[in-house]
């Protein structure tokens, strides 16, 4: 008889502590993993807490506005994800501090949510042969 446990831990990186420095890529087979460096382990993907300022829903989409602080973290790595990339890409942070995140159906995003989990986890090219991140709820 094997008894197994199973452990995890829901990792949120504060706005503060991010230093895009740490983020590195891992080129597969379909896709580019987005890696962060927490020193002993790395992460998959870059989990963050996002203040939610407005939200617009749509059948496959939500459009999230988000504060200007969390904006300009999420521009930061966005340009880091540009620079190591080094092809066509097209950046996840829309007109007027908007972010696109695809609809789940576990995930609800209301208007009086104050925050939301996210992950910038991997970047997919899309049949124009341009990269783009994808946006995950955790």
């Amino acid at each position: 008889m094997f008894i197994t446990s199973i452990t995890y831990m829901i990792l949120i990186l504060t706005n503060n502590t991010i230093n895009t420095e740490k983020l590195s890529l891992k080129h597969g087979k379909n896709n580019i993993k987005i890696l962060y460096n927490l020193g002993v382990i790395q992460s998959i993907g870059v989990p963050l807490r996002i203040n939610i300022v407005d939200v617009e829903t749509d059948t496959l989409f939500n459009y999230i506005r988000i504060s200007d602080k969390d904006c300009l973290l999420l521009e930061k790595i966005d340009k880091k994800i540009r620079t190591l990339l080094q092809k066509p890409y097209k950046s996840f942070i829309r007109e007027n501090n908007i972010i696109k995140m695809k609809c789940l159906e576990d995930t609800t995003i209301t208007k009086s949510s104050p925050y939301i989990d996210i992950c910038l986890n991997n970047i997919k090219q899309n049949i124009e042969g341009v990269y783009n991140t994808k946006i995950f709820s955790i």
